[in-house]
């Protein structure tokens, strides 16, 4: 977003501040369309990326908005309008709490508030001074859910703007990065074997994914828990091996033929009217869960499972993959970028919802 910095006042409950009304984005629905419309047409396109030529900002912004114009169940969406009834601010977020039949409970916390790219916005950057006052209107609907992390994605090259948050007591969580699918890195393994996952092998995808569970859980502060329920990893393990045709994980094997690693990919394809069109692109692989199990690491299992990912993606017609990674994970940050992996969104996190 298009931001200056600025001083910026203590989170607090909802309130007038300085001449500016706090209301629900469903009750200024026109007005928050129109500056988010105003925005996403503004946003220059992630350099790879060739935004279609009939997108429409104004479809673009109903899309990401629509959560909060609906008034969803967890959607929290509030804008400060001036008098006139124009918008200057807005942001939405999503309240979830992840139990085990959420379908990010194995890798989110259990209680967050989560922004999106495309769900806030400013008018200009004097408007930065209001971003506590949303804050707090978002802070005023999670504390019913018992909810204090808020997540806010950025676009890491706009430090200003990531600058404003840093401010409110948000931090680095994590970052969403891409590279081209060709050419592939040179696995240089010559005595481990990446071939796909079969439905035997469930239990080994099982116990690797769990590895990295509590890896996660000891050395980072993302939120991902400890002593995870089994049964959703489970069920992610077998929709990973039940289309041969078209795997979903690579397992990797050492020389006596164990499983040492395992890697999770799969195909995205953004809907019409995205606002995501703006910054990926439209089809893509994506990588999830990876693991390498703790006695095997620094060996290249990482890397040949990368590079079997990335040629099998790039077989099936993807220029390019995607994958998440914990900002402070000691393994993962080199790893991905030392594989040319670029970073295209931050997510800054912090316990900010009291």
């Amino acid at each position: 977003m298009r931001l200056l910095p600025a001083t910026l006042a203590t989170i607090g409950a909802p309130a007038e501040l300085g001449g500016w009304r706090l209301e629900r984005i469903a009750d200024a629905a026109e007005a928050a369309v129109q500056l988010a419309a105003w925005s996403i047409g503004g946003q220059p396109p992630t350099p790879f990326v060739d935004p279609p030529a009939e997108f429409d900002p104004v479809a673009a912004a109903e899309s990401a908005l629509a959560p909060f114009l609906d008034g969803r169940d967890g959607a929290s969406g509030w804008v400060a309008v001036d008098a006139a009834g124009r918008a200057r601010a807005l942001l939405g977020a999503r309240l979830e709490v992840t139990d085990e039949d959420h379908p990010g409970y194995t890798y989110l916390p259990s209680h967050y508030a989560d922004v999106p790219l495309s769900a806030w916005h400013l008018a200009s950057a004097p408007d930065a001074e209001l971003l506590p006052l949303l804050v707090g209107g978002v802070a005023s609907d999670a504390r019913a859910k018992g909810i204090r992390r808020l997540m806010v994605q950025v676009r890491p090259h706009d430090w200003i703007a990531a600058s404003a948050w840093l401010r409110l007591g948000l931090r680095p969580g994590t970052v969403f990065a891409g590279r081209p699918t060709r050419p592939a890195p040179d696995p240089a393994r010559p005595d481990v074997v990446v071939r796909p996952a079969r439905s035997d092998d469930a239990d080994a995808l099982v116990a690797l994914a769990f590895e990295q569970y509590e890896y996660h859980a000891a050395h980072t502060e993302c939120g991902m828990r400890s002593g995870q329920a089994e049964a959703p990893t489970r069920r992610l393990a077998e929709q990973w091996v039940q289309r041969a045709e078209v795997p979903r994980a690579q397992l990797a094997l050492d020389a006596d033929g164990r499983p040492v690693g395992f890697l999770e990919m799969h195909t995205v394809e953004l809907p019409a009217h995205s606002p995501g069109l703006l910054y990926y692109p439209p089809r893509y692989g994506y990588l999830g869960l990876t693991s390498v199990t703790e006695s095997a690491r620094g060996r290249g299992i990482g890397r040949a499972l990368a590079a079997r990912a990335l040629a099998c993606l790039a077989d099936r017609g993807l220029d390019y993959a995607m994958l998440h990674y914990v900002v402070d994970n000691p393994l993962s940050r080199p790893f991905w970028s030392g594989l040319g992996f670029a970073p295209h969104v931050l997510t800054l996190v912090g316990d900010v919802l009291d």
